[in-house]
């Protein structure tokens, strides 16, 4: 996949040596890495929540629909007859907002908006997993729900949070949660579903098996979906998937009648 549809990089692999080797990790307090293209002269954040505390606000970009698997899905023999508009490929869109407060760059939020566009199962996760590992992450995780297009992208976009961060003066005081709030829930009103994975981001989320840092990486991460329970109103996902993080919460307009996530993946419609 090309650096223009996924301009992020989390580093997971360059991580692993030093979350094997060392018995606990030190926490972070500043910027998370992602955060360096941010920092590009010129970039510009057109867009606004406006004030929703008196000097808080939330300032953004967000790019166009980029499609995902148009290369990847000549991979699909029975497609290849077919013109490349009509090969299975799905549309996912970036945003990339600031907390400012009083002026000042005090947090950042980055989201990704997943538009399904009519995919079977296997063709999704075939998508997804063609990207990197965390896109791949994420299929996996909304395959647990049965049909995942009829079950979530039937009800509109999928909201992926991917990363949330702010000065730790702010956390007492609720200001980046009000505004986190006020940011996403006007999106979520239109969209079918959020999912998000909670983790302590120095350690990138993911522990390699047998690290020194297995056991204070469990005790943060249930410490963070916790936090997120409280603060998002997400809830955990059922069985191993949601023991690694994974929460979700539906749209407000859908809570009666969105079906919930299964404890084991369906990596086809037959599972």
């Amino acid at each position: 996949m090309s650096d223009n549809v996924f301009p992020f990089d989390n580093g997971w692999w360059r991580l692993d040596k030093v979350l094997t080797a060392r018995r606990r990790l030190k926490r972070r307090y500043g910027a998370p890495d992602w955060l360096e293209n941010e920092f590009a002269e010129g970039t510009a954040y057109p867009f606004t929540t406006g004030e929703v505390l008196p000097g808080c606000e939330i300032r953004f970009r967000r790019t166009g629909w980029r499609k995902v698997g148009y290369e990847q899905s000549l991979l699909f023999e029975k497609y290849k007859d077919e013109e490349p508009e009509n090969r299975p490929h799905l549309k996912v869109r970036f945003t990339v907002g600031w907390l400012y407060v009083g002026g000042e760059r005090l947090g950042c939020v980055r989201l990704e908006e997943y538009d399904l566009l009519n995919l079977y199962n296997a063709e999704f996760y075939d998508l997804m997993d063609e990207v990197d590992s965390e896109t791949e992450e994420l299929a996996v995780a909304l395959l647990h729900w049965p049909y995942v297009q009829m079950d979530v992208g039937d009800y509109g976009n999928v909201i992926h949070l991917s990363s949330v961060w702010q000065v730790p003066s702010l956390a007492k005081r609720r200001v980046g949660e009000i505004a986190l709030l006020s940011f996403i829930m006007p999106k979520l009103e239109k969209a079918s579903i959020l999912i998000l994975k909670a983790f302590p981001y120095e350690y990138a989320g993911r522990v390699p098996a047998g690290a020194k840092t297995a056991i204070g990486f469990g005790r943060r991460r249930q410490a963070m979906m916790r936090m997120a329970e409280r603060r998002l109103g997400v809830m955990r996902m059922p069985g191993d998937i949601g023991e690694e993080g994974w929460m979700w919460r539906p749209s407000p307009r859908l809570k009666a009648i969105m079906a919930m996530p299964t404890r084991e993946p369906h990596l086809s419609e037959d599972d």
